[in-house]
């Protein structure tokens, strides 16, 4: 049997096309899309990506972790029950919403812990928090109010 060539299509690969040519010009690539800091417009899918990675238990238990200090990869994985791919996802979740780094130290990858990334939730909270306080404020006094009730009668 001979090999058939079934074209370049075949293969279900990615394919990276160039922006379209303008006549004659050569094509403009732009990577205005690819920022160090999140725009201002951003915050919200900032939030969404910080709380994400916060909603798993292992993940926050491998954040108070690196809170002591700078760890390798094995040394973080040491203390859970799963296996070193699936702390690594952990680890990819946590570094893609920006709350560690990874270096690489020859043949290991050292995480260091980056708490900036919580400045933006703290603060969405903090502005939650009075709403909170007069809330529990009025349930403690309505709390009170039967207890009283309740004693009298």
């Amino acid at each position: 049997m001979g090999r058939h060539n079934l074209g370049e299509y075949s293969r279900k690969q990615p394919r990276f096309l160039p922006p379209p040519r303008e006549r004659g010009r050569a094509p403009v690539w732009s990577f205005k899309h690819l920022r160090s800091e999140p725009s201002p417009g951003r915050v919200g899918v900032d939030l969404d990506r910080t709380f994400s990675a916060l909603s798993d238990p292992t993940r926050r238990a491998i954040l108070e972790e690196l809170a002591t200090g700078e760890m390798t990869v094995g040394e973080l994985a040491k203390p859970f029950s799963i296996s070193l791919p699936a702390i690594s996802k952990h680890l990819k979740v946590l570094e893609e919403a920006g709350l560690l780094k990874r270096e690489k130290d020859g043949r290991m990858y050292r995480c260091v812990l980056d708490a900036t990334q919580l400045i933006g939730p703290a603060r969405w909270i903090a502005r939650y928090s009075s709403l909170w306080r007069e809330q529990l404020d009025e349930l403690a006094d309505y709390l009170k109010s039967e207890e009283k009730g309740g004693k009298s009668g």
